[in-house]
């Protein structure tokens, strides 16, 4: 697709497609070589919320950016990851290093 024409410009080796949860996993598994990542920057809704916590190990991180079918504090408790929903429109305007902060140097480092 041509999102990974961008993502591969910008210096991205690894991807997988967004376009179904269970491939998605499949995919991230492949690059994960058998092991789990850290920590998740979601965006997408329902399955894929699922399919990322999946794909993490224990103690992993779960960042949401989505608004729609967002886990409950429950959920994410039961799912045994740790889980924050961030609010981009309000937080990423009136505090751009937060978010920079935060959504994306804060998941490499869980």
């Amino acid at each position: 697709p041509w999102k990974h024409h961008t993502l591969r410009s910008l210096g991205c080796r690894r991807l997988v497609s967004s376009r179904h949860a269970g491939a998605s996993v499949v995919g991230l598994v492949g690059l994960l070589r058998g092991s789990r990542a850290h920590a998740a920057l979601n965006s997408l809704s329902a399955d894929f919320i699922a399919a990322s916590s999946a794909a993490l190990g224990e103690r992993g991180r779960l960042e949401e950016i989505g608004k729609r079918g967002v886990w409950s504090d429950g959920r994410a408790a039961a799912a045994g990851v740790a889980y924050a929903v961030l609010d981009m429109a309000t937080e990423v305007p009136s505090r751009p290093g937060w978010f920079l902060r935060r959504g994306v140097q804060g998941p490499a480092r869980a």
